[in-house]
């Protein structure tokens, strides 16, 4: 569930604009401006497995479900897991809260009768800039956190990430971004304050970005190379793993992502290609408007 909160922490952003031209600081705040521009109010995502080459929609084994207000915030998240393909059955959710100023400050996360399992509190200073968010139990303990830091032009140019335990508040992860926000190196620590992994990001050109995973050795263990279309849409994503990594069953192997968009440059269907080439899953998202 921990890990389900963090995801949920960096889908979110505040969106910004100029009057003349829209300016998007990440591809969160671009979905969310067109999720209000044509007033989509629910997204719904199905996940299907292949058989003999083509979709099997009897092996529906993943159904995602987002509610959205009318400026495009997600308020509500639920998932469904089906016991298909080894998978377990599990159904949770997370109900998300905005202040008047149209800023995320909690999200709850519930399990399936709907009992609350923890919340994640976000706080701002006085620029509107996000400075903390931070998972508690229902008891209000906290149990992980994340810091943030901006430039002077209001980028972000740095996230700590942190695990409480016993009262005690570990660094366990830290991103470091350019001077336009993007992601440049981030390190992974081990709790006694060794680096125990990295990632180091990047640019070909405006159309590819790389991101390669060191271990504590700096054996290099995974290449992940985006590709993207002259507008900044990813088209697809190519995941080498390589024989340093630390799944045995994974090493000397690819997967690869493509992704194709509605009309609307909304993202519309994913699919997952193994080593052998061959169609894996595909992920199809269906879209309600107001």
């Amino acid at each position: 569930m921990k890990k389900i909160v963090i995801l949920s922490i960096l889908l979110l952003a505040c969106l910004s604009c100029s009057a003349k031209k829209q300016q998007f600081t990440s591809e969160e705040d671009r979905i969310k401006s067109l999720i209000a521009k044509y007033k989509i109010h629910f997204e719904k995502s199905y996940n299907y497995a292949y058989k003999d080459g083509k979709i099997d929609k009897t092996t529906e084994f993943l159904t995602l479900i987002k509610e959205f207000d009318k400026n495009g915030n997600i308020i509500r998240l639920e998932k469904h897991n089906r016991p298909v393909h080894g998978w377990e059955a599990y159904d949770y959710s997370i109900v998300y809260e905005y202040d008047d100023a149209g800023r995320l400050v909690k999200s709850v996360n519930k399990d399936y009768q709907g009992a609350d399992t923890d919340y994640t509190i976000f706080e701002y200073n006085k620029k509107g800039e996000r400075t903390l968010s931070r998972i508690q139990a229902p008891d209000g303990t906290a149990t992980y956190s994340e810091t943030y830091s901006y430039n002077d032009n209001g980028v972000k140019s740095e996230t700590s990430a942190f695990v409480h335990q016993e009262g005690n508040k570990i660094l366990y992860r830290k991103e470091l971004y350019d001077a336009a926000g993007a992601p440049k190196e981030t390190s992974y620590f081990d709790g006694k304050g060794n680096v125990a992994a990295k990632d180091i990001y990047s640019a070909d050109s405006a159309v590819e970005k790389i991101k390669k995973s060191y271990n504590a050795k700096n054996e290099l263990t995974e290449t992940l190379t985006d590709q993207y279309n002259k507008k900044g849409i990813k088209l697809s994503s190519t995941q080498f793993y390589t024989e340093f990594t630390e799944f045995e069953m994974s090493r000397n192997t690819k997967m690869v992502w493509k992704f194709s968009y509605d009309r609307y440059s909304l993202l519309k269907e994913t699919t997952a290609f193994t080593n052998d080439g061959k169609a894996s899953y595909t992920e199809k998202i269906l879209r309600e408007k107001y």
